[in-house]
């Protein structure tokens, strides 16, 4: 058996893994999405940042969410 940490949205899609301990709160991290201020502008930059961000939005329960609880 192997152990690794993994982020919840990747393990928790995953039926052949499974928890061993709950989330770790000293391990979560923010999301940022980053672009150069003269390209952000641009439409193909903004189509893109609006997909992510939409994209972002539409999981957000399962990006954010600790689920339940190991067993």
């Amino acid at each position: 058996m192997d152990i690794t940490l993994l982020p919840c949205f990747l393990g928790d899609t995953d039926r052949r893994l499974r928890r061993m301990a709950p989330p770790l709160a000293a391990v979560a991290s923010t999301l940022w999405l980053v672009g150069h201020p003269d390209l952000r502008r641009m439409p193909r930059i903004q189509s893109v940042v609006n997909a992510i961000a939409g994209y972002v939005s539409d999981h957000r329960d399962v990006l954010e969410a600790p689920h339940d609880e190991p067993g």
